[in-house]
């Protein structure tokens, strides 16, 4: 089973954080061969097409975010008019959360993957593997699907998140994140610390971290290899400031040419934070 991995960026110089992970992830299931293919929404959607026709994949999967939805939509449906065979996957945020009713909308997408991704994408890969494909797999669907099988659409539970990150094996040491690009998204935490009413991050309580020495294995490869600049995703970087401290430490010790964005709290920082700075 060969599958595509595939996403629209907003511009040339993003990069994709999530489908190396779940090709991370995937890795080492029997019977399945993954690719990542990075696009723009600047891009024609005939060469994108062209692209994943190219691949002869059975299974094509789009992260979905706010900026590329509409336009990865034109290219599934178009994928399917030549193809209508493959087996179309979506998550992100911008589908994770009305799944049902985006599946009744969009008939030509077949499974969402609710929310944290990685496990449940696995599961999927290894249940898709035994069976020989996307038959009927009412019954056997892994937690944080939503799928469209006969006679319906089908939704399993929702999957608790991971417990224990370190689970995710480390795209970067896997050689699966293009480091090559003007900037590299690196996390080293999950959730938020607030609940404003306003942001969908509010939904997920509490933050988990990998593990520190997970944190400055990836940080050290980057840094060996001269990466331009690191984008940190978390939520809020500072929510333990010495958890911080470790880190920017580290880099400080560590560091030769690399700029790193953090997203911080300003009233969270300590005074020793300050100092660190």
């Amino acid at each position: 089973m060969k599958i595509i991995l595939a996403t629209l960026h907003a511009k040339y110089i993003h990069a994709s954080l999530s489908l190396p992970c779940l090709a991370a992830v995937g890795s080492g299931v029997p019977g399945t061969e993954t690719v990542i293919h990075e696009f723009t929404v600047n891009e024609p959607c005939g060469d994108i097409l062209r692209t994943l026709m190219e691949e002869d994949a059975d299974l094509v999967a789009f992260s979905c975010y706010i900026w590329n939805v509409e336009q990865t939509l034109r290219i599934i449906s178009d994928l399917k008019k030549l193809r209508p065979e493959i087996f179309v996957v979506v998550g992100g945020p911008e589908v994770s959360y009305t799944a049902e009713e985006f599946l009744l909308e969009n008939k030509e997408v077949d499974c969402v993957v609710r929310g944290e991704g990685e496990r449940t994408w696995r599961e999927l890969l290894e249940v898709l593997a035994e069976r020989a494909g996307p038959r009927d797999l009412r019954g056997c669907l892994p937690a944080g699907i939503t799928m469209r099988l006969e006679g319906g659409i089908v939704a399993s539970r929702q999957r608790a998140p991971l417990e224990d990150l370190d689970e995710i094996p480390s795209p970067f040491a896997m050689g699966l994140v293009n480091l090559k690009k003007p900037l590299v998204y690196y996390e080293t935490s999950r959730g938020c610390p607030f609940s404003c009413a306003f942001c969908i991050s509010s939904l997920e309580k509490g933050v988990r971290s990998f593990s520190p020495g997970r944190i400055r294995a990836d940080l050290r490869l980057l840094m060996d290899r001269e990466v331009a600049l690191v984008k940190l995703v978390d939520r809020t970087f500072n929510y333990d400031a010495r958890r911080a401290d470790d880190i920017w430490e580290y880099i400080l010790l560590q560091n030769r040419s690399t700029r790193f964005h953090f997203e911080i709290s300003a009233d969270l920082l300590t005074d020793q934070n300050l100092r660190i700075l």
